[in-house]
């Protein structure tokens, strides 16, 4: 039985099908973020606020995130432009859902769509807030390692999150989702997921990030449009819970 390391995480080798890897956007220049919002004190400068990199990450955080990226930011920050849509990544996780079948034995290689990065706009990119969303190549019950934290919010949601190897904090959502013209399972062998990374911001609540996720995944569930219609919850204390264990 062989074994890959995903994000830090050790998996045995599961039957899935091969899927082709899309090729991420070309990086940018600092120089040519779009202004999200300042700190006091800082001027304003930069596209209109209906630029579509800033309108996408407003639309994934909510008034409530951006009011929180603000608060939790030592300097001015912008978003790196370029990236992908809610469309696209419909597109991208539908054609993965459907390329599903259980009798292959091939490891696949999802690549999610990341969909919003802010970073500081006279810093570096090392450090930012991600969003990104597709395919897990990990089962929805997958059984993760001490080292998670897993807590179910009802029957097809759950929140993951714990240390990556390089020592940030990843959340993740985790999402049954059945996609039309996919085989009877794919839900449960190939789940949405959403993944939070913050090296941006000195906020380090569990309860605050996976408030802003769990916002990104509602507001992605309204165009993924999943057949089995899964209710992400507000925030944790909002889950019903779904019989999941948590680690640690």
């Amino acid at each position: 039985m062989t074994s890959l390391t995903v994000e830090g995480l050790r998996v045995r080798e599961r039957r899935r099908p091969t899927e082709l890897v899309t090729v991420r956007k070309a990086a940018v220049f600092l120089g040519s973020l779009s202004l999200l919002l300042a700190l006091p004190g800082c001027a304003e400068s930069g596209p209109a606020e209906g630029d579509d990199d800033v309108a996408a990450c407003k639309q994934l955080l909510g008034a409530a995130g951006v009011d929180w990226v603000k608060r939790n930011s030592e300097s001015e920050t912008g978003v790196m432009p370029g990236f992908e849509d809610l469309n696209s990544a419909k597109d991208l996780f539908e054609k993965q859902a459907t390329s599903w079948d259980s009798r292959s034995a091939d490891i696949p290689s999802y690549v999610g769509s990341e969909l919003c990065r802010i970073v500081e706009r006279a810093g570096t990119a090392d450090r930012s807030l991600t969003i990104r969303y597709g395919a897990s190549i990990l089962p929805f019950g997958h059984t993760f390692g001490d080292d998670w934290v897993v807590k179910g919010l009802n029957a097809d949601v759950k929140l993951v999150y714990g240390k990556e190897a390089a020592g940030r904090t990843r959340y993740t959502v985790r999402i049954r989702c059945q996609v039309k013209g996919s085989a009877a399972g794919q839900k449960d062998e190939v789940p949405l997921e959403g993944v939070m990374v913050d090296t941006l911001t000195n906020a380090d609540s569990v309860d605050e990030h996976s408030m802003y996720l769990l916002h990104s995944a509602r507001t992605v569930l309204k165009t993924f449009e999943c057949l089995n219609d899964p209710q992400v919850p507000a925030g944790l204390a909002d889950g019903t819970g779904g019989g999941e264990r948590t680690s640690r």
